[in-house]
Order: C-alpha cells, then sequence, then structure tokens
C-alpha cells in the first residue's frame, strides 16, 4: 500500500512540475513575443531615422549648392563691379592726361601753324 501512496504524491508532484514548466515556457513565449515586438518596432524606428537622415541630407545638399551659388554669384558680382571702377578710373586718368597734353600743345599751335604755313609759301 506504500507503494500506491508514494505513485500518487510522485504523480501529483509530476502534475506540479508539469504545471511550472507549462508557466514558465507560457513566460518565455510571452518575453520571446514582446522582445519580437521590441525588434519590429526597432527595425521600424531605425528605417524612419534612416529616411529622416536622407531627406535631411538631402535639404542640406540643396541648401549648401544654393548657398554656394550665391556666394560664387556675390563673387561675380563684386568682380565685375571692381573691374567696372577701375577702368571708370583709368579712363577718367587717361581723359585728365589728354586735357593736360591739349593744355601743353595749345600754346605752341598758333606758331605750328605759321610755321607749316611759312614751309608752304
Amino acid at each position: 500500500m506504500l507503494r500506491k501512496g508514494k505513485e500518487s504524491d510522485e504523480k501529483s508532484e509530476n502534475k506540479g512540475g508539469e504545471k511550472m514548466l507549462d508557466e514558465t515556457l507560457k513566460s518565455v513565449k510571452e518575453a520571446e513575443a514582446k522582445a519580437a515586438a521590441v525588434l519590429q518596432k526597432a527595425e521600424e524606428k531605425s528605417g524612419s531615422i534612416v529616411e529622416e537622415a536622407k531627406a535631411k541630407a538631402k535639404t542640406m545638399k540643396a541648401e549648401t549648392e544654393n548657398r554656394i551659388r550665391t556666394q560664387r554669384q556675390d563673387a561675380e558680382d563684386a568682380f565685375v563691379k571692381d573691374n567696372e571702377t577701375q577702368l571708370s578710373d583709368a579712363e577718367a586718368q587717361a581723359l585728365k592726361e589728354v586735357d593736360a597734353l591739349k593744355q601743353l600743345i595749345e600754346p605752341k599751335r598758333a606758331d605750328a601753324v605759321k610755321a607749316v604755313i611759312a614751309s608752304l609759301v
């Protein structure tokens, strides 16, 4: 009779062990499901972060290109303006020199005309 009692105790211990094992397996499966969900969310978020980074990089590239284009145009405009100023200054200087030469020549003009007429006559 003792044997039957032991078998009955072993069966109830096995049922308790099976229940604990089932609960442990259930907990592990739930943890795996949660981990899979977290992993899925992380993958989705990383994808959106990458897309945002690509969009931001594209915007930054366009802004940089525009800024460079504007700076280049500003530099070109400044260069043209500087050249125009230098040309204008050079022209003004040349006109001053021409006027100075005319003033030097004017008093001698009458003498030059007389000399030419005298040589012709």
